[in-house]
């Protein structure tokens, strides 16, 4: 297994030229946890990476209805169907408990996948499986991500505006564009673990970063601040909170 590195600019590509694998797994519509899409041009070179070395690409859409700057990009499977296997759930975009997945291969794996895996036993109940397709076929999941997509972008605008108003260059924040969440830098002396205790005492939940890393980017913290579930004045307040657990002391 080797690694491909990310930062808050996207995927380094240029590595691919140095790795010994033709496997390859990504999720280009929002790299967790940084939240960075790769581009249409990132998108083609790792294409082209997958054709000169006769591999192939599994493209985790992760997060890809939920994009707010512009248009979601094109998937990666919709440019090259011959080297991508494409991967996804309905567990973020719609209900986490019916856990329906779906995986789109190449044709050239199908037959090596029915080989292998004809006995294969999932768990997803068939009725919720027709239902899912009923529910596609007559466009209502097309109008469900619609909405979804508006209500969540009110609220990462507002996460957001509440944010820098709280608390200003204290912070640098990272992945507003796309997602559930956002991360901040915090600019402090005070390390990813306090922070997460002082919130935690002022009945605020966030999230750390640093076990999502090999190699630690920054010397200052990365909190994770997840908003799906929140209504706009618990946002508020919790950002109200977070000022007085992390800026008071």
């Amino acid at each position: 297994m080797e690694p491909l590195a990310v930062n808050e600019n996207g995927t380094q590509l240029q590595q691919l030229a140095h790795l010994q694998s033709r496997l390859i797994y990504v999720t280009p519509s929002h790299h967790f946890p940084y939240g960075v899409s790769m581009s249409i041009q990132q998108r083609q070179a790792l294409i082209h990476w997958a054709k000169e070395v006769d591999g192939f690409i599994i493209e985790d859409d992760y997060d890809s209805e939920f994009r707010y700057a512009q248009q979601p990009f094109p998937a990666l499977a919709s440019l090259d169907k011959s080297h991508v296997i494409y991967v996804g759930t309905f567990s973020k975009s719609f209900l986490p408990g019916i856990r329906l997945s779906y995986m789109v291969l190449p044709k050239s794996l199908i037959g090596r996948y029915k080989r292998y895996f004809a006995h294969f036993e999932q768990n997803a109940s068939s009725l919720h499986q027709l239902t899912m397709a009923s529910f596609m076929e007559k466009g209502e999941w097309t109008r469900h991500i619609k909405r979804m997509r508006l209500i969540y972008k009110h609220k990462m605008s507002f996460l957001v505006e509440t944010l820098k108003k709280q608390f200003g260059d204290h912070i640098t924040i990272v992945g507003e564009h796309s997602g559930l969440y956002v991360l901040i830098k915090f600019h402090t002396h005070h390390t990813e673990q306090q922070l997460i205790q002082s919130a935690l005492e002022y009945g605020v939940k966030v999230y750390p970063t640093s076990p999502y890393f090999l190699q630690q980017p920054s010397h200052e913290p990365i909190i994770q601040l997840g908003f799906s579930n929140l209504k706009l004045d618990e946002i508020q307040l919790g950002m109200q909170l977070l000022k007085k657990a992390w800026c008071t002391n």
